[in-house]
């Protein structure tokens, strides 16, 4: 809690997490485009991670989150999903 602003909870049964770390794993070192050519084309290098922006100039704010899978472009840039 930061400012008296509490983060939202959305609590999910534990055999969705299973099921949902089974699948992303199943993907580390895939295409996304294997799976749809609507993806882009990038391989899939991690599963659930955090990232954190540099601070914004001229404040003393970050952004910062969760991914679920993190994928890496053949021009060699990141795209979160």
């Amino acid at each position: 809690m930061l400012h008296d602003i509490k983060q939202p909870s959305m609590p999910m049964p534990g055999v969705f997490s299973a099921m949902n770390s089974k699948i992303q794993g199943s993907l580390i070192g895939k295409n996304l485009q294997s799976i749809s050519p609507d993806l882009p084309d990038a391989i899939v290098e991690s599963q659930e991670g955090h990232i954190e922006s540099i601070q914004i100039p001229d404040s003393n704010i970050y952004i910062k989150g969760k991914y679920d899978l993190l994928a890496k472009a053949p021009d060699g840039s990141y795209r979160r999903l």
